[in-house]
């Protein structure tokens, strides 16, 4: 576990490894070297993104979702 690390620095280290999960789940392609994410993928990054945090950085993170329950996000 790291310590002195944001919360923006560690969600971009993590970055990778969540990018392939979600190419083996085939919610992200590569299309002309861009990210093409599937439709309501977003939900399953910040799934995998609060779970890491946690387990690697010690970091208790609350998704966007979390942070505003009354929007909806798809």
């Amino acid at each position: 576990m790291k310590k002195d690390i944001t919360v923006e620095d560690a969600i971009k280290e993590l970055e990778p490894e969540i990018d392939k999960i979600l190419m083996e789940m085939g919610a992200l392609k590569i299309i002309d070297g861009k990210k093409e994410y599937a439709f309501g993928s977003i939900n399953t990054i910040w799934s995998l993104q609060k779970k890491l945090l946690k387990e690697r950085y010690d970091i208790d993170w609350e998704t966007p979702q979390e942070r505003n329950p009354h929007i909806t996000v798809d």
